[in-house]
């Protein structure tokens, strides 16, 4: 067994090192801009379709790839199997090249896990208030979009007060629902998803559309 466990910790660390030079490639490839020679509507895209990943994971991989453009060691570290890929998504949020070293030499003793919380607690502790909201603008994304089955999909990030909001109108919407005899027996998620058309921010949007002469 234990010749088992050499071996896998072995095979942890190619791959850590095959990682290190596909986020190398990949960020070559998008200062090349080579989605777009290919019809793909941003990189993460094209990523998703290229090497049959998610979006989201693609998105992740990209973020990684462009960070380490700025942070030479890190990604020697990593193409070195000296931190994994892990590690390296949580030195990037907040490494830059005055506390980089530093950073890394944290990493020889830390999981992946526990890297995560005490830099977590860096970066809050380091951020003013400004910081924090272009962290979040930066974060903030809303994607509505048609499955495979003809269901549209909504899926958004977004800042705190922004999603109170949001669901405070839902919830809203659903007590009204609730009241009626046949939402009786709903689940949470379809009782949420009844309210959507009639909560306010959706009756709004109606309400904007048919005052621009676009409501169908």
């Amino acid at each position: 067994m234990e010749s088992l466990a050499d071996e896998l910790a072995a095979v942890a660390v190619h791959l850590a090192q095959h990682t290190g030079r596909f986020l190398e490639l990949l960020a070559e490839l998008d200062r090349g801009e080579i989605w777009a020679r290919h019809g793909a509507r941003t990189m993460a895209d094209w990523l998703a379709f290229r090497v049959q990943m998610s979006v989201v994971t693609a998105r992740e991989h990209l973020r990684v790839a462009r960070a380490l453009v700025t942070l030479p060691r890190t990604l020697d570290a990593l193409k070195r199997g000296v931190v994994s890929y892990s590690q390296v998504r949580a030195i990037t949020r907040v490494a830059d090249a005055t506390n980089e070293a530093d950073i890394l030499e944290t990493a020889k003793y830390a999981t992946a896990s526990q890297l995560e919380r005490i830099l977590a607690g860096v970066h809050r502790a380091g951020a003013s208030e400004a910081d924090e909201r272009a962290r979040i603008e930066q974060r903030r994304r809303a994607d509505v979009f048609f499955d495979d089955d003809g269901m549209v999909v909504v899926r958004a990030r977004l800042a705190p007060e922004e999603g109170a909001v949001l669901l405070r109108a839902l919830d809203e919407a659903r007590r009204e629902l609730w009241e009626r005899p046949e939402a009786a027996d709903r689940p949470a998620e379809q009782a949420r998803a009844d309210a959507w058309p009639s909560s306010p921010i959706a009756r709004s949007a109606a309400a904007r559309r048919a005052a621009a002469g676009i409501a169908r």
